[in-house]
């Protein structure tokens, strides 16, 4: 359970960092977010794309906040919980999909846009392979403090042991 909780509170401080990087320079984010060319110029517009910044700075936030507080508080909120790993996990699987798209278009990003235009770091198979472990450790983590996976299919009797017990 421990280990549950280091990890909840890494993984929020994390998110909450990469949404804060993007939070404190919106415009270094957008043009890094703009170099996937993920529209054309034509559909995504400027409004568009900082509307679509600021909803993935602040989903980000809110996905560190709630891992954090379920990684700190002493008795925290499972569905708080599970929903920041839920968004962490929605978010990390995007992430991966530009990052692909990226690469197999060969576009030359010089800044994956994690933590906005604070530490760039160029789209490559290292990404890839960050993205993939992220989203590993999310699912993970989610498995384990989801109660729906918790009830073990194997561990209710079998209809002979019912009626063994019975007498």
């Amino acid at each position: 359970m421990a280990s549950r909780k280091i990890a909840l509170t890494v993984l929020g401080v994390l998110f909450l960092a990469q949404g804060l990087g993007k939070a404190l320079d919106p415009a270094g984010y957008m043009a890094a977010l703009d170099a996937f060319h993920v529209l054309t110029p034509a559909a995504l517009t400027p409004l568009k794309l900082g509307a679509l910044a600021l909803t993935w700075t602040v989903l980000e936030v809110l996905a560190g906040v709630a891992m954090l507080y379920g990684g700190l508080a002493r008795a925290p909120s499972t569905s708080l919980t599970l929903a920041g790993l839920m968004l962490a996990l929605g978010l990390s699987c995007a992430y991966l999909t530009l990052d692909v798209g990226a690469l197999l278009r060969h576009l030359p990003i010089e800044n994956c846009t994690r933590f906005g235009a604070y530490l760039p770091q160029r789209v490559t198979r290292l990404v890839l392979a960050e993205d993939t472990v992220m989203i590993a450790v999310l699912a993970l983590l989610f498995r384990a403090l989801s109660p729906a996976w918790r009830a073990s299919p194997t561990s209710s009797p079998t209809s002979a042991e019912r009626r063994s017990l019975r007498g």
